[in-house]
């Protein structure tokens, strides 16, 4: 892609993402930095227009009631058929995009040790909130579960499991999420860890070759589904950089764990994020050999990744150079991704998938 003026127009609303996320903590007390970020947020989401893969996918399966509505779990298709009612379809995009920023919010609110730093993580990473603008429904559910860990964290399963329930009527794919339940009251140490990491790394064809009999289950319709449509090939930069990232946090594990921290419990919850980080490259590499189960399936694990990062950073005695360092990263990271050419079916369908970007403004439609 050719960077011109014009790129540096597209992107001039993302840089202003970033910016609030930023100042607004710096600058405001807590109270008044959430409100506003999250805020900012929803409004961006929530009123974009034309913007990423499934936008015309969700408005025409509104406005012209296809097929693809019954594919949807009960509430979205509850929500679907109120926008229906009013034809106003892009109430659709509204309503999800305030829960998802809002579920986030109290994640964020609840368990972040810098609110700060995990929402430049939540806004840098592309597989956090620019997807959602593409996988609606799945970045609901994905949002529900990672609030609901708050649960888990102050031992109340039984309200997890409600939580999880109610995602899975939003995104069957939340499923998986119960694995968080063992992966809180299970300890693995540093050298399970690794064991589990290597020995998965190489666990890739047998899980191949299970998907036929999973497709026998109705849960796993669509997972099959998605896999009959073609072979992709996940393995591209995102994960390279999630494992990288991983392989850091598996070296560095102690260091970590003990970076300023004296409370046993605080080292436990370190501890556990890195586990569960490391399980959400594992899923990762299970399923690589098709992008959409990969991704899908790894995310709701790899969203710890907005906790565990303020940890990185916490009283190190390098504190200066690893934030600045971290801080470029995500950067360069959220950045990379609007220069990218955005590929369906070896065909370019447009430059960039989130540029440019485009108020809903009752167009008519």
């Amino acid at each position: 892609m050719v960077l011109d003026s014009q790129f540096f127009i597209d992107i001039i609303p993302y840089y202003f993402l970033v910016i609030i996320s930023a100042f607004s903590f710096q600058y405001l007390d807590n109270k008044k930095a959430f409100f506003l970020v999250s805020f900012t947020l929803m409004l961006f989401a929530g009123m974009r227009y034309d913007l990423a893969w499934d936008y015309w996918n969700y408005y025409n399966a509104i406005k012209y009631n296809t097929s693809l509505v019954e594919d949807f779990e009960l509430f979205e298709r509850f929500l679907i058929y109120i926008c229906q009612k009013l034809e106003y379809p892009q109430l659709f995009f509204m309503v999800n995009a305030f829960f998802t920023v809002l579920f986030t919010n109290w994640g964020i609110k609840k368990m972040s040790i810098n609110p700060k730093y995990s929402y430049l993580v939540y806004i840098c990473i592309p597989v956090l909130y620019l997807s959602s603008l593409s996988t609606v429904r799945y970045a609901l559910a994905m949002s529900m579960i990672f609030w609901g860990l708050s649960f888990l964290e102050n031992k109340k399963p039984f309200k997890y499991i409600i939580i999880l329930t109610l995602s899975f009527l939003v995104h069957q794919s939340s499923l998986i999420a119960i694995l968080f339940i063992p992966l809180y009251y299970v300890k693995i140490n540093r050298i399970n860890n690794v064991i589990l990491y290597i020995v998965f790394f190489f666990f890739s064809n047998i899980i191949i070759g299970l998907i036929p009999l999973l497709g026998n289950l109705s849960f796993m319709e669509k997972y099959t589904r998605y896999v009959n449509l073609g072979f992709g090939q996940a393995f591209n930069i995102l994960p390279i950089i999630f494992n990288a990232i991983n392989v850091i946090n598996l070296v560095f594990y102690n260091i970590i764990v003990n970076n300023g921290v004296v409370d046993k419990n605080e080292k436990i919850r370190i501890s556990r994020y890195i586990t569960i980080f490391n399980v959400s490259c594992i899923i990762m590499q299970m399923f690589s050999y098709h992008a959409v189960l990969s991704t899908r399936l790894s995310r709701y694990f790899l969203m710890i990744i907005i906790l565990l990062v303020p940890y990185y950073i916490k009283n190190n005695r390098l504190k200066f150079l690893i934030k600045t360092s971290i801080i470029s990263f995500l950067l360069l990271f959220y950045f990379m991704q609007f220069t990218l050419s955005n590929y369906n079916g070896g065909s370019l369908q447009r430059k960039n998938v989130f540029i440019p970007y485009k108020i809903y403004l009752n167009k008519g439609h």
